[in-house]
């Protein structure tokens, strides 16, 4: 059959048919849609990868002729190129495609940036040479675990209730110095609370918008936020150039959450908490 789209407009078109962006994920997990633009601009980039290999292979059927043995080939071919997690993605979205389970494939690509961590040491090299804006926001992330896009929906309890469908350990907070307990809105829409060091709470109410909160579109969503602080992919941004003039090497502004998260295990297994206790 011929083909008359282009791969990134057939790839556009079949996660078109898949939106369910504005549905809640919560409770709608096997629906069989997309509940997010970042998912969806990952599958669609996946699917776009799939048709150009069956291109570069000599076939023109673009989807048409998608079949979970030839997914599963594809697959096997990207294995040698990419990591696992884009491999996982690509391969999430095929099997959305096809309404099947596709059985996991081992990447073959070590992704080097797994082996770095940063020291505290590293993290305030790279705050010098961040502007004022991000400055704060990579120590507050550091300080809270709050992704790169929660920066911008900061809010207080009263203005943004946590979910609750979820159920959250008492504990969470557990070995804390004193502070100030807010919400961010996370992925899902899932809305947790974070504890806020009294020190930075301070800092961030003088970067309070007094006048009118302020919107910011970040990767095609748009968030209204109350603080005139870094956020999204300009921070993130942001943070890595800082990091790779300063150390010769980045593994994201993503990696201050894991080193928050180790950090507070390390504090509540100490404090007496079992090792799994302390992880939920």
């Amino acid at each position: 059959m011929a083909r008359f789209r282009s791969a990134k407009s057939e790839a556009a078109h079949a996660v078109a048919q898949l939106d369910g962006i504005g549905i809640p994920r919560h409770g709608n997990k096997k629906d069989g849609k997309i509940h997010s633009f970042r998912t969806s601009d990952a599958y669609s980039q996946a699917i776009k990868n799939y048709i150009q290999w069956r291109i570069f292979n000599g076939f023109f059927d673009g989807l048409s002729g998608l079949t979970p043995l030839l997914a599963s080939a594809f697959l096997e071919e990207r294995s040698d190129e990419i990591v696992q997690s884009h491999l996982d993605v690509e391969r999430r979205a095929l099997a959305l495609i096809l309404s099947v389970k596709l059985k996991q494939v081992k990447s073959k690509v070590e992704n080097q940036t797994k082996q770095k961590c940063y020291t505290a040491q590293q993290v305030a090299l790279v705050t010098d040479h961040q502007s004022e804006k991000n400055n704060f926001s990579t120590r507050l992330s550091g300080a809270t675990g709050v992704r790169a896009h929660e920066l911008l929906t900061l809010k207080y309890p009263r203005e943004q209730p946590k979910s609750d469908h979820r159920a959250w350990s008492n504990l969470r907070f557990k070995g804390l110095d004193t502070g100030v307990i807010m919400t961010v809105c996370g992925k899902g829409g899932l809305i947790r609370e974070i504890f806020v060091p009294e020190l930075l709470h301070a800092q961030l109410m003088s970067q309070f918008l007094s006048k009118q909160p302020k919107k910011v579109t970040d990767r095609k969503i748009t968030y209204i936020t109350n603080f005139e602080i870094g956020g999204g992919q300009s921070w993130s941004q942001s943070f890595s150039s800082a990091s790779k003039r300063v150390l010769g090497w980045s593994c994201g502004a993503h990696s201050l959450r894991h080193e928050y998260a180790r950090s507070r295990m390390e504090t509540m297994q100490k404090l007496g908490l079992s090792y799994f206790d302390a992880r939920k």
